[in-house]
């Protein structure tokens, strides 16, 4: 009885596009204490789940031609001026003090930097 139960679940959160609670109902149930906790629990998997669909849509819907980050970038092939204001752009200070950020494109030099940069704001 209760597995089919756990399979209609599964198919109800599959037809509401509820992939994070599909995924981890049964997880949540062992550690709650009340049905309070549980739906806590549920919600903010869900959550999560649709934050990080978000993301990969956002990205997707972008084009870029690949994914590259900060992380791998060449910062000794950067000029001087970049390489200076590069802690301040990969801290994404500029965003909480609502400053506008135009990025530029120098052909076949910059693109992926543009991209690394894009990639992380997302």
């Amino acid at each position: 009885m209760k597995a089919k139960i756990h399979e209609e679940i599964k198919e109800y959160c599959k037809l509401l596009k509820l992939s994070g609670i599909g995924e981890h109902f049964e997880e949540a149930q062992e550690g709650a204490g009340d049905y309070e906790e549980y739906l806590h629990r549920l919600l903010s998997y869900e959550l999560e789940t649709a934050e990080k669909r978000s993301v990969d849509r956002r990205i997707r819907c972008a084009r870029f031609p690949y994914r590259k980050y900060l992380e791998d970038l060449e910062v000794d092939c950067l000029p001087q001026g970049m390489r200076k204001r590069l802690p301040e752009l990969m801290g994404l200070d500029f965003i909480r003090r609502g400053q506008n950020l135009i990025l530029t494109v120098i052909p076949h030099f910059l693109r992926s930097r543009n991209t690394s940069l894009a990639v992380e704001l997302t």
